[in-house]
């Protein structure tokens, strides 16, 4: 009798043995389901998809995450080294109006568990119309980025031009002359607009627009992935990687300083900070304050990156609809 019990609890210990390995997602015969669970896909904008799960157990190394567009092939692991903690992951480089496919499984060791997958389609993308400077009856063109209207083309109001070695306001690239009307029929005065000094910048907005300020670019900028790839989506097609799928379509121009035109960059100016908006601070205020403002380069063929610009230097200028 006491040989069976002894028997009866060592079988015992050794069934409880095996259904605990069998629980655990590291054994190789667990047939624990370890995958992430309650997956969903959320539309942050036409160009971001934030993916959720949560985990059904933290005794995991992490996830990976595969992606492909409808027609496409898988890119696999685009998410190759997520946490075991980590509940989601956010997806920058997507297109307007796409279909994507998701899959993510769990890690555990040499073990991996089943896939979850989602389907998530991008908005279309962004609405574009144009508006008259009653001015000089010039068209521009416009494109509703997120909740934002921008011109969708450089500013060309020119009242009156200066050559490059004279600090009065407004050039354009490439022109060394002092005529309106020579100047309006060069190419790059079509092509490209013209070049502010930060005060005339400020001053020359058509009715119903303003010089975008910091908080507003970086909302731009964050609306569409952030400084490493926005500057893709806002250049046009065949710079770089280039995609323009914002169709904001910045060229490749040039600005002016130091009495000549550098054309390595596309440069736009800011307006005045919030700060100094909040306390009513006015341009001149502004430039008895300080000698510069922040100002946006847009490389031909690199991240969007800010700098503290001269006031006195020539930018390019887009203005941002009230």
């Amino acid at each position: 009798m006491k040989k069976h019990l002894v028997i009866n609890i060592i079988f015992a210990i050794l069934l409880s043995s095996c259904d605990g390995d069998y629980n655990n997602p590291f054994d190789p015969n667990t047939d624990f389901d370890f995958s992430p669970k309650n997956l969903s896909a959320e539309i942050i904008s036409p160009y971001v998809i934030k993916l959720h799960w949560k985990s059904p157990t933290a005794s995991i190394d992490g996830f990976k995450i595969d992606k492909k567009e409808s027609t496409g092939n898988w890119q696999l692991d685009v998410a190759a080294n997520l946490g075991n903690t980590t509940t989601f992951w956010i997806d920058y480089n997507c297109k307007p109006g796409t279909e994507y496919n998701y899959r993510i499984r769990a890690i555990a060791g040499d073990n991996l568990s089943d896939y979850k997958s989602i389907i998530k389609k991008t908005p279309e993308g962004n609405p574009t119309g144009t508006f008259i400077d009653n001015r000089d009856g010039k068209i521009y063109k416009w494109v509703k980025i997120g909740d934002q209207t921008w011109m969708a083309e450089n500013f060309a109001y020119m009242p009156y031009i200066c050559s490059p070695e004279t600090e009065c306001g407004i050039w354009v690239q490439g022109y060394s002359g002092n005529n309106v009307d020579e100047a309006k029929k060069t190419t790059d005065y079509l092509k490209y607009g013209c070049l502010y000094d930060w005060y005339t910048a400020n001053t020359l907005a058509p009715d119903g627009w303003h010089l975008p300020n910091d908080e507003e670019w970086s909302k731009l900028i964050n609306f569409l992935g952030g400084s490493l790839i926005a500057g893709d989506k806002l250049r046009i097609n065949g710079i770089g990687d280039a995609t323009n799928e914002s169709g904001f379509s910045v060229l490749p121009g040039c600005y002016k300083v130091l009495g000549s035109f550098n054309c390595v960059s596309s440069l736009f100016w800011s307006g005045l900070p919030q700060w100094a908006i909040d306390r009513a601070m006015t341009l001149q205020e502004w430039q008895n304050f300080t000698s510069s403002c922040d100002c946006y380069y847009i490389w031909n063929d690199e991240e969007l990156t800010i700098s503290d610009c001269s006031l006195k230097i020539g930018a390019s200028v887009r203005y941002l609809k009230n």
